[in-house]
């Protein structure tokens, strides 16, 4: 997946996704045609709501980069807080511009949020998760490409490819938690997500 702007909100109660334009202060937008979840990674403009079984999906290439401010934006302070015990998690993937980024919530608390480039990582918050541990023990760069890395430009950008390489793969991972049990369910699944535009 090369482009991935993801915000997911669970366990929300009694607000459905024609409402909560309205919670979220983007009533003046005005709904268009649908679109396949895919299709919407890609759009430059508009925001795209839509769901899945309990949850609620939010696509913006914008709005998902509102968590990953050092400082907590209005609009994350607004997703997070829209109701008791809700958790939220914003994946995102951008290819073209080597950028991850992965935050969780729980009750409007930051639990992990982590987001960088292949050179620089732009915020760093909580502890590691399991899928993040379990990505730095599987080796993802050979042994020889470290040492020959580590040999031409040394032990801290090492690290940094390292992180990197774990870091965009993460969004990935933890889209099992919501959309199948494995990579095909997840496909399969968000193949029928159609979400609608707003703008």
């Amino acid at each position: 997946m090369d482009k991935l702007f993801l915000i997911i909100i669970t366990h929300i109660i009694n607000i459905n996704v024609g409402q909560l334009k309205t919670y979220i202060g983007l009533d003046s937008l005005s709904a268009g045609s649908e679109i396949s979840f895919f299709d919407a990674q890609f759009a430059d403009k508009g925001i795209y709501f839509g769901s899945f079984k309990d949850n609620i999906l939010i696509v913006s290439n914008k709005k998902a980069f509102e968590f990953y401010y050092k400082d907590v934006s209005t609009f994350e302070k607004t997703i997070s807080t829209l109701a008791p015990n809700i958790e939220v998690a914003v994946l995102t993937l951008d290819d073209a511009n080597n950028f991850y980024g992965y935050s969780l919530i729980k009750d409007g608390v930051r639990q992990r949020v982590k987001a960088g480039t292949d050179t620089e990582v732009f915020v760093d918050e909580g502890k590691p998760i399991p899928e993040e541990e379990a990505l730095l023990k599987a080796n993802l760069i050979s042994d020889n490409e470290l040492e020959t890395m580590k040999a031409k430009h040394g032990e801290a950008y090492t690290l940094k490819q390292i992180g990197y390489e774990v870091g965009k793969r993460v969004p990935i991972k933890l889209l099992t938690h919501f959309f199948g049990n494995n990579m095909d369910e997840v496909a399969e699944n968000l193949n029928k997500v159609l979400l609608i535009e707003y703008k």
